[in-house]
Protein backbone atom coordinates (compact mmCIF):
# COMPACT_ATOMS: atom_id res chain seq x y z
CA UNK A 1 0.00 0.00 0.00
CA UNK A 2 2.42 2.62 0.98
CA UNK A 3 4.60 1.52 -2.22
CA UNK A 4 1.56 2.34 -4.41
CA UNK A 5 0.96 5.89 -2.49
CA UNK A 6 4.55 6.99 -2.66
CA UNK A 7 4.38 6.03 -6.66
CA UNK A 8 1.41 7.90 -6.85
CA UNK A 9 2.44 10.78 -5.27
CA UNK A 10 5.66 10.60 -7.73
CA UNK A 11 3.32 10.81 -10.02
CA UNK A 12 1.25 13.64 -9.76
CA UNK A 13 4.03 16.45 -10.09
CA UNK A 14 3.93 14.91 -13.86
CA UNK A 15 0.80 14.47 -14.47
CA UNK A 16 0.07 18.48 -13.35
CA UNK A 17 2.49 19.54 -15.59
CA UNK A 18 1.33 17.64 -18.74
CA UNK A 19 -1.94 19.71 -17.68
CA UNK A 20 -0.53 22.43 -18.06
CA UNK A 21 1.47 22.26 -21.57
CA UNK A 22 0.03 24.04 -24.50
CA UNK A 23 -2.16 21.82 -26.42
CA UNK A 24 -1.04 24.00 -29.63
CA UNK A 25 2.80 22.80 -29.15
CA UNK A 26 2.22 19.39 -28.50
CA UNK A 27 -0.52 18.39 -30.33
CA UNK A 28 -0.19 14.66 -30.29
CA UNK A 29 -3.34 13.21 -30.04
CA UNK A 30 -7.00 14.64 -31.23
CA UNK A 31 -7.89 15.44 -27.64
CA UNK A 32 -4.64 18.05 -27.86
CA UNK A 33 -6.04 18.58 -31.23
CA UNK A 34 -9.42 19.73 -30.40
CA UNK A 35 -8.17 21.84 -27.42
CA UNK A 36 -5.79 24.14 -29.30
CA UNK A 37 -8.61 24.60 -32.15
CA UNK A 38 -10.81 25.62 -29.20
CA UNK A 39 -7.56 27.84 -27.95
CA UNK A 40 -6.86 29.31 -31.18
CA UNK A 41 -10.87 30.42 -31.34
CA UNK A 42 -11.44 31.58 -28.28
CA UNK A 43 -8.01 33.95 -28.66
CA UNK A 44 -8.97 34.69 -32.27
CA UNK A 45 -12.77 35.87 -31.48
CA UNK A 46 -11.86 37.71 -28.22
CA UNK A 47 -9.49 39.99 -30.57
CA UNK A 48 -12.85 39.95 -33.30
CA UNK A 49 -14.99 41.40 -30.46
CA UNK A 50 -12.22 44.17 -29.29
CA UNK A 51 -12.37 45.48 -32.90
CA UNK A 52 -15.86 45.68 -32.89
CA UNK A 53 -16.32 47.24 -29.86
CA UNK A 54 -13.56 49.80 -30.44
CA UNK A 55 -15.55 50.63 -33.93
CA UNK A 56 -18.60 51.01 -31.98
CA UNK A 57 -17.34 53.24 -29.60
CA UNK A 58 -15.41 55.35 -32.14
CA UNK A 59 -18.21 56.05 -34.04
CA UNK A 60 -20.27 56.63 -30.98
CA UNK A 61 -17.97 59.63 -30.80
CA UNK A 62 -17.83 60.72 -34.08
CA UNK A 63 -20.26 62.16 -35.95
CA UNK A 64 -20.42 63.91 -39.67
CA UNK A 65 -22.75 66.03 -41.37
CA UNK A 66 -23.96 63.52 -43.99
CA UNK A 67 -24.39 60.23 -41.74
CA UNK A 68 -25.25 60.84 -37.94
CA UNK A 69 -23.36 58.44 -35.90
CA UNK A 70 -26.51 56.27 -34.99
CA UNK A 71 -26.85 55.21 -38.80
CA UNK A 72 -23.16 54.03 -38.72
CA UNK A 73 -24.06 52.58 -35.23
CA UNK A 74 -26.57 50.57 -36.41
CA UNK A 75 -25.72 49.61 -39.88
CA UNK A 76 -22.37 48.17 -37.82
CA UNK A 77 -24.75 46.38 -35.31
CA UNK A 78 -27.39 45.22 -38.21
CA UNK A 79 -24.34 44.23 -40.08
CA UNK A 80 -22.55 42.02 -37.67
CA UNK A 81 -25.44 40.12 -36.49
CA UNK A 82 -26.27 39.29 -40.30
CA UNK A 83 -22.39 38.39 -40.19
CA UNK A 84 -22.60 36.52 -36.83
CA UNK A 85 -25.35 34.37 -38.68
CA UNK A 86 -23.30 33.60 -41.81
CA UNK A 87 -20.60 32.33 -40.31
CA UNK A 88 -22.30 30.03 -37.73
CA UNK A 89 -24.35 28.27 -40.81
CA UNK A 90 -21.21 28.24 -42.86
CA UNK A 91 -19.21 26.51 -40.58
CA UNK A 92 -21.92 24.09 -39.47
CA UNK A 93 -21.88 23.65 -43.11
CA UNK A 94 -18.12 22.36 -42.77
CA UNK A 95 -18.85 20.39 -39.66
CA UNK A 96 -21.53 18.51 -41.52
CA UNK A 97 -19.35 17.79 -44.45
CA UNK A 98 -17.04 16.13 -41.16
CA UNK A 99 -19.37 14.62 -39.14
CA UNK A 100 -18.25 10.99 -39.70
CA UNK A 101 -14.80 11.90 -38.85
CA UNK A 102 -12.74 13.29 -35.43
CA UNK A 103 -11.66 16.11 -37.31
CA UNK A 104 -15.28 17.60 -37.27
CA UNK A 105 -14.73 20.15 -34.55
CA UNK A 106 -11.29 21.05 -35.70
CA UNK A 107 -12.56 21.60 -39.14
CA UNK A 108 -15.29 23.57 -37.24
CA UNK A 109 -13.18 25.75 -35.38
CA UNK A 110 -10.84 26.28 -37.89
CA UNK A 111 -13.43 27.80 -40.08
CA UNK A 112 -14.99 29.56 -37.54
CA UNK A 113 -11.64 31.09 -36.69
CA UNK A 114 -10.92 31.96 -40.24
CA UNK A 115 -13.94 33.94 -40.40
CA UNK A 116 -13.11 35.98 -37.52
CA UNK A 117 -9.90 37.03 -38.45
CA UNK A 118 -11.08 37.36 -41.84
CA UNK A 119 -14.01 40.25 -40.26
CA UNK A 120 -10.98 41.42 -37.48
CA UNK A 121 -8.90 42.74 -40.78
CA UNK A 122 -12.40 44.40 -41.96
CA UNK A 123 -13.40 46.21 -39.03
CA UNK A 124 -9.31 47.61 -39.03
CA UNK A 125 -10.01 48.58 -42.80
CA UNK A 126 -13.63 49.74 -42.24
CA UNK A 127 -12.65 53.64 -42.04
CA UNK A 128 -9.15 53.72 -43.94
Amino acid sequence: MRKSLLGLFCLLPLISFAATEDPCVTQRNTIEMDACAQKQFDQGDARLNQSYQALLKKYAQKSTPDVPNEAITKYLITAQRAWVTFRENDCKAVYSLNEGGTIRNIAYLGCMTQHAEQRTKDFKEFDQ
